[in-house]
């Protein structure tokens, strides 16, 4: 049987994300296998992906990072204020190099669409 959590915030540097993490990757490791039989899908901004992080998600058999973008480079930092354009991508190419998924969320306004 396949388990999962949508978990969708940037709070994943919160402690109780990782005692949730923790909680999931022992309660939920089928056959000891070296995988937990578990989805979980991440809503964030993609700025803040530790090492810790990403090591605890390996742990994982299906991650999916679904990441805000609003626009291309200096539109999405100016709509989401205080984001980088290039840290998010670079992010995004970790996570992907790890072998999870990543999917994009976008809102439309007139500052999005107007370029």
């Amino acid at each position: 049987m396949m388990y999962g959590l949508n978990y969708f915030s940037n709070d994943y540097i919160n402690k109780s994300f990782y005692s949730i993490i923790f909680y999931i990757i022992s309660d939920y490791n089928s056959n000891n296998s070296s995988k937990t039989n578990f989805n979980l899908n991440i809503g964030s901004n993609g700025l803040k992906i530790s090492d810790t992080l990403l090591k605890l998600l390996d742990k994982f058999s299906h991650v999916c990072f679904s990441l805000s973008f609003d626009g291309y480079k200096k539109t999405n930092d100016y709509i989401r204020w205080g984001t980088d354009f290039d840290k998010i991508l670079h992010n995004s190419r970790i996570i992907r190099e790890r072998g999870h998924k990543i999917s994009l969320q976008t809102v439309f306004s007139m500052y999005s669409i107007t370029r």
